[in-house]
């Protein structure tokens, strides 16, 4: 019985929102020691996101980046969920 093929992660992607702030900058605007953020997190810059985009949106981009990376046709799958334990239901 082999209809246990592609089981498993199979792929991943990674987003990184466009903006960002350099670090050395931030350490300067929150009145931080220098090389706190940039030699005590081991970061030169911080993405974040806008007020466009929330933990929601980025995770549906990673998925249609994937979608599409992989040529997938929506009619194939049968239920897809995208969901985080951080997003509050207001």
């Amino acid at each position: 019985m082999d209809s246990q093929k592609d089981v498993g992660i199979l792929a991943m992607d990674i987003y990184f929102p466009p903006t960002c702030v350099q670090q050395e900058v931030l350490e300067d605007h929150d009145g931080a020691s220098k090389g706190k953020y940039t030699i005590g997190l081991g970061q030169d810059c911080m993405a974040f996101c806008t007020e466009l985009e929330d933990v929601i949106s980025m995770s549906l981009t990673v998925v249609t980046s994937l979608l599409e990376k992989y040529g997938i046709d929506l009619r194939q799958i049968g239920r897809l969920e995208v969901g985080s334990e951080t997003m509050i239901d207001e």
